[in-house]
């Protein structure tokens, strides 16, 4: 076990941008954090050699049937943290690579013990690049103390899909604990061509009706200001094709909403920049 007592999930994707997901996970495990892969059977075949820093779990429940691909479910993340013995747990995305020190490290497990500590990555053209661009409309990584790990509930939301971390802060706020959102360099993910496919649209309905229960129920004010009358209308439109622009009204709506989530999340967390 390391000093710094870090457990992080993720999950490397086989033969996939390999060179980059073996220095983002080394990068983790050079600065003291215990990093844990969660993978199907036939993939660990293809990765544990390759990884020899990295703590494969096998977990055949994925999000096949959902996405055409064997994403992992973030709740199978939690749980496989939750039977760890470490106070502080996290979750990347396996293609992260970590600049920081294992001080820096400290003063992220210092951070978790007031709140979440989330933020978004500097994405680069190069690994060698000192320059970048903070992303402004994701969050690649997230820390915690154990203390918080129920207030997320079994969802279908999974790692390498969308919308999953606007709903993962978003949680911790609706419990009224604190969300810290981390400016930092310190997260790099070298830019690459994206697909959007069918499972883009799925989640979003998903996120969708998600976020909807908690605008009709939360006691922060969440969603007060943002009309969500027309969804089943619009939804219901798009399912049975009626009207023009049956799909395009539903994805201004969606779009609406996930701006809504967003601006949300910068209001109402703490900014720290490091």
């Amino acid at each position: 076990m390391s000093s710094l007592d870090i457990f992080v999930a993720t999950s490397i994707v086989p033969n996939h941008r390999e060179e980059i997901q073996f220095k983002a996970t080394k990068s983790w495990q050079l600065r003291n954090l215990n990093v844990l892969s969660l993978n199907s059977h036939q993939e660990l075949k293809q990765l544990t050699d390759k990884y020899p820093h990295v703590n494969f779990i096998e977990n055949n429940r994925t999000g096949k049937l959902l996405t055409e691909k064997p994403v992992v479910f973030i709740s199978d993340l939690l749980h496989s943290l939750r039977l760890t013995k470490a106070q502080t747990l996290g979750i990347i995305n396996s293609d992260i690579i970590v600049d920081g020190s294992s001080d820096f490290f400290k003063e992220i497990i210092s951070l978790t013990k007031m709140g979440l500590v989330y933020g978004p990555r500097l994405d680069v053209f190069k690994m060698s690049d000192a320059d970048g661009v903070l992303d402004p409309f994701g969050f690649d990584f997230f820390f915690f103390d154990r203390s918080f790990i129920n207030v997320w509930y079994e969802s279908q939301f999974c790692l390498g899909m969308p919308f999953w971390d606007y709903w993962f802060p978003l949680m911790v706020l609706l419990n009224k604990k604190l969300a810290i959102k981390l400016i930092t360099d310190k997260f790099r993910h070298v830019i690459h061509p994206t697909n959007r496919d069918n499972s883009f649209f799925l989640f979003n309905d998903y996120f969708a009706q998600e976020i909807i229960m908690k605008i009709q129920k939360n006691e922060i004010g969440f969603g007060s200001n943002f009309d969500i009358s027309e969804y089943h209308t619009l939804r219901l439109n798009a399912e049975n094709k009626i009207e023009h622009n049956y799909n395009e009204n539903l994805i201004k709506f969606y779009d609406g909403l996930s701006k809504y989530v967003l601006k949300f999340l910068g209001n109402t967390s703490q900014i720290i920049k490091k």
